[in-house]
């Protein structure tokens, strides 16, 4: 058998060389020095075993037998602390090899003959430290899954924006280990950046940079040109001593994270870039929460606010309780298709034998394998289907608030404002009453949607909290006359009685205790229904319930 080629290397490896001959490992070491690698000597297998506790192997060439403990003995303690690191046993006679069983259950590379001589020692070095590579290899992806998942639970966490940047931020050092970089945000035209203008605003920083400072005053100017162009690629940026990460979304950058140091390791560089996907969507959705809660606070539109934050966090919390748990099932089915793979790789280096078809089979029985290449799919598809329902409310979030447009008149289609508002307060209704939908078709109308949704908002959590014991029917209809739109809430609750039906409207007015509601919640919709030249008229009986109608113009005359 010749010898090919030395493994690929990008920097020197650690071979061990356990042997109680002086000669033979002075001989074998000087032999291994010239191929480049770093040689640890030992002449027992106590001393060797202590060597591995203390210093990175990847490879140890091991005298089968010895004074004190043979190698088996060796190789045995070793995997009960250390599984990667590769062996080759090393025998004085052919009648002193190891049997074939011995090699597959201490999970050993091959054995090498000493009467064989030097270029066959060199050929088991470099199938050992080939087979280093790919256990590191493997045992690194292993480690960078776990790692991002954590991350990603971290930063899609409910918390402030100024919190979650600093979180970012500071994963993204954890992962590179750098202190130097700052993340900020987008607050302009970055393709204006040239013209003297700044839309980069420093909100998280560490070491040599300040935060709360514009990225153009912390950066020479040719590195804050380079960071504002890296703003337009969805790839990180590499430069001569930094690294550039931007943090988009669909193709609209949010962010962007300056690193003041070179990433050149590949692995390094797709962790980061998985992680800066997560990172934009996390502060997108920091972004809308903060804008929709700021916009309650102006205008007083939520009346409810507290027990809808709640809603919306059970809401998302349950899909995304089950995709983490989806994911922490799939990383064991990753180590145990792993472990067959190792199996079958192991088997190709031998002969098939019986026995080996054998153990192979036990593996394969032991996992489950076929279970788990069905399961795998499904969980699959339940986290993509959670994922896909924590992007809707976020995205009803965003269609709820809408701050940006809330002074602008525009066309909407009415169906889709309620159906995102109703997504939005299901926590309040789902375990009160059942949600019937008796849509007409409507043409789009000028309006401003996100009072609108203000407006269904209020009359159906007013419905839900009017329910009584019994599980109740909230009922929404819409429809045309002539030049309007009209939509209708019908509830089965208590109803209200007829002495206080004309002072629902009245500001602060209210028959709920206290700490449960304002009294806006009804005035502010009259008003905004007033204000898009509509009516409002309810008609209530008690014990049987109540139903608000609403009529609107399709267009409006400004």
């Amino acid at each position: 058998m010749a010898r090919k080629s030395k493994v690929d290397k990008t920097s020197d490896w650690t071979v061990l060389l356990v042997d109680d001959d002086d000669d033979y490992r002075e001989s074998t070491s000087r032999l291994l020095e010239r191929e480049g690698h770093r040689i640890l000597l030992a002449n027992s297998g106590r001393s060797a075993l202590d060597i591995l506790h203390n210093e990175n192997v990847d490879l140890m060439l091991l005298d089968y037998f010895m004074p004190g403990m043979t190698g088996e003995e060796v190789v045995a303690e070793l995997r009960t602390f250390n599984p990667y690191v590769q062996v080759i046993l090393q025998t004085g006679y052919a009648s002193e090899q190891p049997p074939r069983e011995l090699l597959r259950r201490l999970d050993i590379q091959g054995y090498h003959d000493k009467s064989e001589g030097p270029d066959k020692l060199l050929l088991w070095t470099d199938i050992g430290l080939k087979a280093a590579h790919t256990v590191q290899l493997l045992h690194k992806g292993r480690q960078c899954m776990r790692y991002l998942i954590n991350a990603t639970f971290d930063i899609h966490k409910i918390q402030t924006l100024d919190t979650l940047l600093q979180t970012i931020l500071q994963q993204v050092m954890t992962m590179i280990r750098t202190a130097d970089s700052f993340l900020a945000v987008v607050g302009g035209n970055v393709t204006e950046a040239g013209k003297g203008e700044s839309p980069l605003f420093i909100k998280a920083a560490a070491g040599c940079f300040e935060s709360a400072a514009s990225a153009q005053a912390c950066l020479a100017p040719e590195r804050y040109r380079a960071t504002c162009e890296a703003l337009t690629r969805p790839q990180i940026t590499r430069l001569e001593n930094a690294t550039i990460i931007p943090l988009s979304v669909e193709g609209v950058a949010v962010g962007v994270i300056y690193v003041d140091m070179a990433v050149n390791a590949e692995s390094d560089l797709e962790l980061l870039q998985i992680f800066a996907s997560q990172s934009a969507i996390a502060i997108q959705n920091a972004n809308l929460f903060a804008q929709a809660q700021q916009q309650v606070i102006q205008s007083e539109k939520l009346a409810s606010l507290g027990q809808l934050a709640a809603g919306v966090a059970h809401e998302i919390n349950n899909p995304i309780g089950y995709v983490f748990s989806n994911f922490g099932t799939l990383e064991k089915y990753h180590e145990g298709i792993f472990e067959m793979l190792h199996a079958y790789e192991e088997a190709q280096r031998q002969e098939m034998t019986d026995d080996t078809l054998l153990r192979l089979n036990t593996i394969r029985n032991r996992l489950e394998l076929d279970f788990l290449l069905e399961d795998i799919p499904v969980l699959m598809h339940e986290s993509r289907e959670g994922l896909s329902r924590v992007q809707k409310i976020v995205q009803d979030l965003k269609c709820f608030s809408r701050v940006d447009s809330v002074s602008e008149w525009q066309l909407a289609k009415l169906h889709e404002g309620i159906d995102s508002t109703l997504n939005i307060v299901n926590n309040e209704v789902k375990y009160i009453a059942n949600i019937v939908k008796e849509y007409g078709d409507i043409p789009e109308i000028e309006c401003l949607p996100s009072q609108l949704n203000q407006v269904v908002m209020n009359l159906v959590v007013n419905a839900a909290h009017a329910m009584g014991s019994q599980r109740g029917t909230i009922t929404i209809r819409t429809g045309t006359e002539e030049d309007r739109v009209w939509l209708e809430v019908q509830d089965t609750g208590s109803g209200i009685p007829q002495n206080i039906l004309a002072k629902i409207f009245d500001p602060f007015f209210t028959t709920k205790p206290v700490g449960k509601g304002t009294g806006l919640g009804l005035s502010l919709s009259y008003g905004i229904i007033k204000k898009h030249c509509g009516t409002f008229d309810v008609h209530s009986e008690v014990g049987v319930g109540t139903t608000f109608r609403i009529t609107l113009p399709i267009s409006q005359s400004h």
